[in-house]
């Protein structure tokens, strides 16, 4: 409880410290703003005032150079009732252009009166003169009296304006009376909205008008009670809307009422702010002077929104809010911490003493522990021995000087340790081995690959070994490539297995082709007549889509398809006239004497043969003989080996016929495509001709 209590007011301290620098803050940056909107509409102001004076100034060097007006107006001191109209009359009728242009800059009143201060021509109302203005317009009694210019703000007896007043002489000096020109307080206004986009309210004070007269009809269109404060009038414009000046005193000035009320009593410039639909309106009050006694008589008010306070607010706010939840989180943090703490204490205490249960037994625990280490460490050393002595390893340095071997690498080369270490690796390279091989093998270690391979090594004594190697970049504990490493697998008998086997391969196809040619011999054909039938039988094979150690066999085997014509007698074999049918019958006996010769080896090669000598002239149809077997019943190297066989037959000069015309071997395969002939076989020896006519012209008998 008393925790609880120590932070909650830690927190609402620190909330409440936050809070204060924040408000402190967020209305220093308001009030900055706030003074920025009121030197606005004072630089406004005084820009627009200066630019009245301005234009003032230039109407006064253009009046006082023109003769005619100095005349009108000299002419018209001393002049009779009837004389004044006349010369006012030409006076208004001159000045009427000048006027024109002076209304449209928004300088409405422009007005002549004699030195003892009465109205001889008012421009905006030319049939009002002759009135004693002495005691209602301070500017002509000073202009005259004086006789120095004057300007600045002043009630007239119905309007008010930003007056501009000289005393006015003729060529000689001759003071003859003043001049007024005026900027209406609407010209004003019109300007800050138009060039500044400012709006504006102008209110004037109630006191400085004569009652009876403000309430006139005339000035009753120009003034209304002002909606800011209750002493002041409100200047109507054609901006003026009624609707939007109730909306704005309900929602602006109602909230801000006693703040405007104590301000005015001030009597100094300020700015004070509402939020309105979703932005901040900030209201700027200026001052305005009477000319006379330098009294305020009127403010400027302008109407502005300001997104900057309103974000300004929203920080706030949004600051208070994250700053609340912040602490609040943190706080929660803490004490959930603490409390942790606490219970952590406690949990301490109790493992402590489960700590000191357990250390008692500690001692036999490390004693067991210890005991098992040696004999990991006993079974690893065996390891390490029993791998040396029968891996064969071997670890390089960058440049393959060999920097440690294995007691079975050392056996099976003949070099002791020292013999081979400090040594490049080369030292055991095989002189049959190419050079492109180590080229390869190099690369492929400088690139950091692991890889297999297997090579040929050469003993100390000059013989060799075959080894299986896998070979692995060597790094050290850094990560850094320091080597290479290898570990062999001893392969010597199996590639000497390997090498016999190839060997015995190797002549038992020379032995088939000689048996092969030998068939041949017997019935005086060349022995390149079983070569064309291979090369033939090879390349029908792979377009018929068998795999490429397929059509190899095939080839090796189609030479003994003629085997068994060696049991067939040479007078029969050779006859050159027409065989009876007894004797062909001995003849078509070969390939059943063929088969009997081969079947029954477990070499693939014989097989093949076997199968080759026995169905390669069987036909497609059925025809054929010894079993008459039909289309896809002939094995696939029979229908191969029989085309090829066609072939090369008819192409060749026998000893009972002439070589056949390739246009007439054309013909027939043709004629026997789906009969004798397969018609996929004879569709690829159409569509692969020029291969097989290369052949046959590669290998012509001689």
């Amino acid at each position: 409880m008393r925790l609880k209590l120590i932070l909650t007011t830690i927190f609402l301290i620190v909330c409440g410290l936050f809070v204060y620098l924040n408000t402190q803050n967020k209305n220093e940056r308001i009030n900055l703003a706030l003074d920025e909107q009121l030197k606005d509409l004072h630089i406004h102001y005084a820009l627009t005032k200066d630019y009245f004076i301005t234009d003032a100034k230039s109407i006064k060097n253009n009046i006082s150079c023109n003769q005619k007006i100095i005349d009108i107006f000299s002419q018209a001191q001393n002049a009779s009732d009837e004389e004044k109209d006349i010369l006012r009359k030409e006076l208004h009728q001159f000045l009427v252009p000048m006027y024109g242009r002076m209304k449209s800059r928004g300088l409405l009143q422009f007005q002549f009166v004699f030195k003892n201060n009465v109205s001889f021509l008012r421009m905006h109302k030319p049939n009002k003169f002759g009135d004693d203005l002495t005691d209602i317009r301070y500017s002509f009694k000073y202009a005259n009296e004086i006789q120095q210019d004057i300007e600045g703000f002043e009630q007239g007896r119905t309007t008010h304006a930003f007056r501009y007043v000289f005393p006015f002489y003729d060529k000689k000096n001759n003071h003859l009376g003043a001049i007024e020109i005026s900027l209406s307080s609407f010209a004003l206004q019109e300007k800050l909205l138009s060039v500044d986009k400012i709006h504006s309210h102008f209110l004037v004070k109630k006191d400085v008008f004569d009652v009876k007269a403000w309430k006139t009809d005339g000035t009753v269109k120009n003034y209304m009670e002002s909606i800011e404060h209750e002493d002041y009038l409100f200047t109507t414009t054609k901006h003026s809307n009624a609707e939007k000046m109730k909306k704005s005193e309900q929602f602006i000035i109602k909230p801000l009422k006693e703040n405007i009320n104590y301000h005015i009593s001030v009597d100094k410039p300020f700015t004070l702010y509402t939020p309105i639909d979703e932005t901040i309106k900030v209201i700027a009050f200026l001052p305005i002077k009477n000319i006379k006694d330098k009294k305020t008589v009127a403010y400027l008010v302008s109407y502005t929104n300001n997104d900057g306070i309103c974000h300004v607010l929203k920080n706030y706010y949004v600051a208070n809010a994250v700053m609340l939840i912040v602490m609040l989180l943190l706080f929660y943090f803490i004490y959930k911490n603490l409390v942790h703490k606490k219970e952590l204490q406690i949990e301490v205490i109790n493992k402590t003493a489960e700590l000191k249960n357990l250390n008692e037994n500690l001692e036999q625990i490390v004693e067991e522990k210890t005991e098992d280490l040696n004999d990991k460490n006993r079974e690893l050393k065996s390891l390490i021995s029993s791998y040396d002595k029968n891996v064969m390893y071997s670890s390089t340095d960058l440049e393959g000087i060999i920097t440690d071997v294995s007691d079975a690498f050392c056996r099976v080369s003949g070099y002791t340790r020292e013999e081979l270490i400090g040594q490049n690796h080369n030292i055991v390279r095989h002189p049959e081995n190419p050079a492109s091989i180590f080229e390869d093998l190099w690369n492929k270690l400088v690139k950091e690959e692991s890889f297999y391979t297997e090579i040929k090594n050469l003993k100390k004594d000059g013989g060799y070994f075959w080894i299986k190697s896998f070979y692995a970049p060597e790094y050290d504990k850094y990560g850094t490539h320091i080597g290479y490493t290898a570990v062999r697998d001893n392969i010597t008998d199996r590639k000497e297995v390997e090498e016999l086997h190839h060997e015995i391969e190797a002549t038992q196809k020379e032995v088939i082709f000689t048996m092969g040619a030998i068939g041949e011999s017997r019935s005086k054909e060349t022995g390149n007549h079983v070569k064309r039938v291979a090369e033939y039988s090879k390349i029908f094979a792979l377009h018929y889509g068998l795999s490429e150690k397929d059509a190899e066999l095939l080839k090796q085997a189609s030479p003994m398809h003629d085997i068994g014509k060696v049991a067939i007698p040479d007078n029969i074999l050779n006859k050159p006239a027409k065989l009876t049918d007894a004797e062909m019958d001995t003849i078509k006996n070969h390939s059943q004497l063929g088969f009997d010769m081969l079947h029954g080896s477990t070499r693939p090669l014989l097989n093949t043969a076997a199968i080759v000598a026995h169905e390669h002239h069987e036909k497609w149809d059925g025809s054929g003989y010894p079993q008459g077997l039909t289309a896809l019943e002939i094995h696939v190297y029979g229908r191969i080996t029989a085309i090829a066989d066609v072939f090369d037959a008819l192409g060749s000069e026998r000893c009972y016929k002439k070589a056949w015309s390739d246009e007439k071997i054309f013909k027939l395969f043709k004629e026997e495509r789906g009969k004798h002939f397969e018609p996929k076989l004879v569709d690829i020896f159409f569509d692969n001709l020029d291969d097989f006519l290369e052949i046959r012209d590669k290998l012509v008998d001689k």
